[in-house]
């Protein structure tokens, strides 16, 4: 890890001292908090902070706006989720050797048509924008048309 930092940031242009290069500077702050990511895995709780639980409206309204805009630019099935409920969480953190914690949940997602379906989510600690924060991954059974999350979401059904 030190070769590639010397690597990346130091300029050996110059005569023969060691300084910063000006195209890298602004990368320096990811890439200290990456290092701290691997190195010190205790260090990360304070710039990830806490899974939020199942039932947050954040977590939700993440979901139903992914879902809604994807069959809008995607997929044209006319497919849409008005709203969740009914979440539980299925489990926490099923891989202890993991530095990321993540929380699997299942809820009932209302749908435009007035049908209910079941939709399997995990939530996922330090995925969100560029590491920072938490993510949501989800599938609605019988929506993942490609299979990414396996036979009707079994990859998010632990």
């Amino acid at each position: 890890m030190i070769k590639f930092l010397q690597h990346l940031y130091i300029n050996r242009r110059n005569t023969g001292q060691a300084s910063f290069s000006p195209h890298y500077r602004g990368t320096l702050p990811i890439v200290m908090i990456a290092m701290m990511n691997i190195v010190i895995p205790e260090a990360n709780a304070q710039f990830l902070g806490t899974l939020p639980p199942c039932g947050e409206a954040k977590v939700l309204d993440k979901i139903v706006s992914g879902f809604n805009k994807t069959d809008e630019e995607l997929w044209y099935s006319g497919d849409r989720i008005i709203s969740i409920g009914n979440t539980t969480e299925k489990n926490y953190n099923i891989y202890p050797d993991s530095q990321i914690n993540r929380r699997y949940c299942a809820g009932r997602a209302n749908m435009a048509d007035g049908k209910y379906r079941r939709v399997h989510f995990l939530i996922e600690q330090g995925m969100g924008l560029i590491g920072f924060g938490w993510g949501v991954e989800y599938c609605l059974k019988g929506s993942d048309l490609w299979h990414a999350y396996g036979g009707w979401c079994r990859v998010l059904r632990k």
